[in-house]
């Protein structure tokens, strides 16, 4: 089994999922990401930021027809308790087809404002040509699909105990066995990279931080 937080930064497998992705107490962690481990390093199963990916990576594919089956059940709560309009922060840009079937098919019952997530370190050709042809089909101001904004993240986030503070708060400190928390990115795009992606695609541009540890240029505060 292996589950994923719904902001996506945390993630869990049972022993079964952890063996089967090779995982055990000589397993480093991976470049942004941590294992969590007991008191005697065997592995929880608790996998924060990119240590999912280890996990994640062996896990069967979903189809096509499960990827909408999926979208619709979710449509169909969030209507159930009154949305009507939401902002996907990534990880839905590659799959604005699906919402545009649902809506040929007269099923799209919520509206989605959806970022492309810009990869480290920056654009290529490959991701320009994905952000200018959404820009073509699903406008800014579409009013049901609308691939808006240019996103990138930094760090990792607070209720993760993962982003790099420069003074842990007090729960994290008491929660996590490491406060020291976890870069998303080591290479993170620039600002002229954004700030090109932005331009480019005509879209806006976001930047998740939640530490200022994560910002080269900061110090830390008196």
């Amino acid at each position: 089994m292996y589950l994923v937080a719904f902001d996506g930064h945390s993630s869990w497998a049972n022993s079964k999922a952890l063996a089967v992705a090779g995982i055990d107490r000589n397993t480093p962690d991976p470049p942004n990401g941590k294992i969590v481990r007991d008191e005697n390093g065997d592995a929880t199963g608790a996998l924060k930021e990119a240590a999912g990916d280890l996990v994640g990576s062996k896990t069967p594919v979903p189809t096509r027809t499960e990827r909408l089956d999926a979208l619709s059940k979710g449509i169909h709560e969030a209507n159930r308790v009154g949305l009507t309009r939401v902002h996907s922060a990534g990880q839905d840009f590659e799959y604005l087809d699906l919402y545009n079937e649902l809506r040929t098919r007269g099923e799209l019952t919520l509206r989605f404002y959806v970022a492309y997530f810009l990869d480290p370190p920056g654009l290529t050709p490959q991701s320009n040509a994905l952000i200018d042809n959404a820009r073509r089909q699903y406008k800014p101001n579409d009013d049901w699909i609308a691939g808006g904004v240019v996103k990138t993240m930094l760090d990792g986030v607070v209720e993760a105990h993962t982003p790099p503070c420069w003074r842990p708060t007090p729960t994290i400190r008491r929660r996590a066995a490491n406060s020291s928390g976890i870069r998303t990115s080591t290479k993170p795009p620039s600002p002229i990279s954004m700030r090109a992606a932005s331009r480019f695609s005509r879209m806006q541009s976001a930047t998740s931080q939640c530490a200022w540890r994560s910002t080269p240029t900061r110090t830390p505060p008196k």
